[in-house]
């Protein structure tokens, strides 16, 4: 069993940050969802000379999501996957994986949006990290980057989904 003490550090974010809400619409075959969420970030990192440390530049730390229908199961689940990819982003996880592996994920509620850059999201998740890839800068180390500092994320043909079992 590995010793507790060696687990990966967590770089949590100051108590002052900032950060960014969206609010967010899908138009499922049933009704209307809203939803919100906050992408909390890390501050931009000087370097010597006054300069900014491009790469620190909207590093995504923490993430909130809230459901229009609060407490209901979708909301709790929303707001444990936030807890999760938010423990992830602290813990260095890469973005990119992170889009990776959640964009295109497909439950209900799915449907068309009212956010021209999003007109489809299979799913609240899919919605938020594909808004995340392209909002939150560079990722150091990371291939696939798009002008203006956004992931790059595949889409998917019709009847393939993202649900990656690893």
């Amino acid at each position: 069993m590995a010793d507790l003490k060696d687990e990966v550090k967590r770089e949590k974010l100051p108590d002052t940050r900032r950060s960014v809400t969206h609010k967010a619409v899908i138009h499922s075959e049933n009704k209307r969802i809203k939803f919100f969420f906050t992408v909390g970030f890390y501050p931009e990192e000087e370097v010597e000379g006054g300069g900014l440390k491009v790469e620190g530049k909207n590093r995504p730390g923490e993430v909130f999501l809230h459901m229009d229908e609060s407490g209901s199961t979708l909301d709790g689940f929303a707001d444990s996957w936030a807890i999760a990819i938010s423990l992830c982003l602290q813990r260095g996880e890469p973005l990119a994986e992170l889009v990776k592996k959640f964009s295109y994920q497909e439950f209900e509620p799915k449907g068309m949006t009212e956010n021209p850059e999003i007109p489809f999201a299979r799913s609240p998740v899919d919605y938020v990290v594909r808004w995340m890839a392209r909002h939150c800068g560079k990722v150091e180390g990371e291939e696939g980057k798009v002008e203006g500092g956004g992931l790059k994320v595949e889409e998917k043909k019709e009847g393939e989904n993202g649900n990656n079992k690893n």
